[in-house]
C-alpha cells in the first residue's frame, strides 16, 4: 500500500526533509525510529538537522556549549 503523503523526517546535516511516500506524516522507517525515542531536531541557528539537548550544530558553537556544560 503506497500513500499519498511525503514523509516529514528532517534530514540529519540537512535542512531538506526525508520525503518518501507515506500513509501518515512519516515514513514506514521514520515512524519506527520515532517510536524507540530518536528524531532529528533543527539547529536554533541554520536549520539543519541535528540530535542533541544543545540545538546547535557543529558551525554554530555546539562545541563550545559542550565544554560549558
Amino acid at each position: 500500500m503506497k500513500g499519498k503523503n511525503q514523509c516529514q523526517w528532517l534530514v540529519l546535516s540537512s535542512t531538506e526533509l526525508c520525503r518518501r511516500s507515506c500513509l501518515g506524516d512519516y515514513c514506514k522507517i521514520h515512524l519506527s525510529r520515532l517510536r524507540i525515542g530518536s528524531g532529528t531536531k533543527p539547529c536554533l541557528v541554520c536549520g539543519k538537522g541535528i540530535v542533541n539537548k544543545f540545538l546547535l550544530c557543529q558551525a554554530h558553537g555546539y562545541e563550545n556549549e559542550k565544554v560549558k556544560a
